[in-house]
């Protein structure tokens, strides 16, 4: 094939096992499948090393790369022989990378990754399960995948590699839905697996959740929805998030699950959720865990992360030293340790805010400027208002849990040195209304700059969050995957043709 062919040109041409840099803006979703680091973020949850681990369809590695950080030694199986070059080739330089045609009965292994192998055509999902199940060790772990033939994507009018045509959910080899997975998992794995649902998907998966530990509120802040296949949906997809969320159905439809097989005695202290972010440089990605025991912690995603962490560790202990009220946290192994706060986060009570009178949504902006004021000496004052030494400019909506009227502040990671304090109140205005378009009904966005003196600011503010967001999001380097984000236009455009009428009415 074609793509085969130019995934191994790349790799041939490159003597790096990371080729994000490389595929920048290659707009052909095979090429960011194969070669691209967006779909390991999930594996960080799960892999944390052995002796052996198997990996089952490797493709051209995009996830062996992480097993081979952390397994002595690691089984890649794989029969195409484009494939097997390409894996020999990007490897090159490890010593630790087997590849094999087959499985071998008498070889045990502590980790087994069947990722995008069970929904293949003519797959007996239960069957192959059975075999690989008795490849683990006795304390062996099994993580495989399963995409649900009800998941949002497909309701909305969405193809992929596995539903080639909009709607074609039931065919003849179709993929399963939900309850039909609990069944045969329970059949095969008994009870000693876990269920997580990897948000959007597990190739680029930005939240992972399990049945017990569900959003309350929106995480539409959260998502970056996208579509490489370039599909005819008739649904904004994150419409349907928060919907299925408020419904309590959400399980029933998501796009996929992962299933975390523990061959022996299941851990103590689990995973039931995390956020992870990974699309941004390797020095600032990572991931954020919640535990079973009502704990949290952050951590790096990369060993040059962790640096970061730890200041971004110092930066809230500066802030609870100037009296900013924050979380509690500590440093413990290079991660942050955290208690689980129950509480929603500001953004997601701004509308019930503004819907309580004017005067209550300024009020609460006010306090945010009092905090941010707080938070750094003021070094002078010109044109723009005080100018604070260190701008923490995370100060904002997102970041802050919120109850009654008590602000707590988390995840204060980036600073600007003789910053502005209105530019971080341009950033919690700008953020509040676009997230929630219904406040500009309720109080538009214009009277909000004007209040706190940003209008004759807005250009130069915006021109400043443009380069900070491209840098921080790596707009160049997965260029790609913001062309391929949904649009609710899109939708809209595609109802119009099913209805005949091409243009607007």
């Amino acid at each position: 094939m074609k793509q085969n062919r130019q995934i191994l040109d790349i790799i041939r041409a490159n003597d790096t096992e990371h080729y994000d840099g490389i595929i920048a803006g290659m707009d052909d979703w095979q090429i960011s499948y194969h070669l691209g680091s967006l779909r390991t973020a999930f594996l960080s949850c799960f892999v944390s090393g052995g002796e052996r681990a198997l990996e089952i369809g490797a493709g051209y590695g995009a996830l062996t790369g992480m097993l081979l950080d952390h397994f002595d030694t690691v089984y890649a199986m794989e029969s195409a022989q484009d494939c097997i070059e390409g894996l020999q080739t990007r490897f090159r330089n490890r010593r630790n990378l087997k590849i094999i045609a087959e499985t071998e009965t008498d070889r045990k292994y502590d980790l087994i990754l069947a990722v995008d192998c069970l929904d293949r055509p003519h797959t007996d999902r239960e069957k192959t399960l059975r075999e690989l199940k008795g490849l683990l060790t006795d304390n062996g772990i099994l993580i495989c995948n399963l995409h649900n033939r009800l998941g949002v994507r497909y309701l909305c009018g969405g193809q992929d590699a596995y539903v080639r045509q909009p709607f074609l959910i039931y065919r003849p080899d179709a993929l399963l839905c939900r309850t039909e997975m609990d069944r045969m998992l329970t059949s095969v794995l008994k009870e000693n697996f876990d269920m997580y649902m990897p948000v959007p998907d597990s190739s680029f998966c930005q939240m992972l959740f399990s049945d017990q530990d569900l959003p309350v509120s929106s995480i539409r802040d959260r998502l970056f929805s996208y579509d490489p296949f370039g599909s005819s949906k008739v649904i904004y997809e994150p419409d349907l998030y928060d919907d299925l969320l408020r419904q309590g159905v959400f399980s029933a439809f998501a796009n996929e699950y992962l299933v975390v097989y523990h061959n022996g005695t299941r851990p103590d202290n689990r995973m039931t959720s995390a956020v992870i972010s990974a699309d941004r440089e390797r020095s600032r990605a990572y991931r954020t865990v919640f535990h079973d025991d009502k704990t949290v912690t952050k951590t790096a995603l990369y060993p040059e992360g962790t640096e970061s962490l730890f200041r971004m560790y110092g930066n809230m202990e500066t802030l609870r030293s100037r009296g900013v009220p924050v979380i509690e946290q500590a440093w413990e192994n290079d991660h942050v340790k955290m208690p689980r706060y129950e509480l929603p986060s500001l953004q997601n009570c701004l509308l019930s805010i503004a819907r309580e009178g004017a005067g209550r949504l300024e009020q609460t902006f006010d306090d945010l400027y009092e905090m941010v004021l707080q938070s750094s000496e003021i070094i002078r004052t010109d044109e723009h208002g005080p100018v604070l030494e260190t701008g923490y400019i995370d100060m904002i909506p997102l970041n802050i849990f919120y109850n009654n009227g008590e602000y707590l502040y988390f995840d204060q990671e980036f600073t600007l040195p003789e910053c502005p304090a209105a530019y971080i109140l341009y950033r919690a205005v700008l953020y509040a209304w676009l997230l929630i378009p219904e406040l500009e009904q309720i109080y538009p966005r214009q009277k909000m700059e004007e209040r706190f003196h940003l209008t004759a600011y807005l250009h130069e503010y915006k021109k400043t969050e443009d380069a900070f967001v491209g840098r921080n999001r790596q707009w160049r380097t997965f260029g790609q995957y913001y062309r391929w984000q949904n649009q609710p236009q899109h939708a809209e455009e595609h109802r119009r043709l099913l209805k005949g009428k091409p243009d607007h009415d």
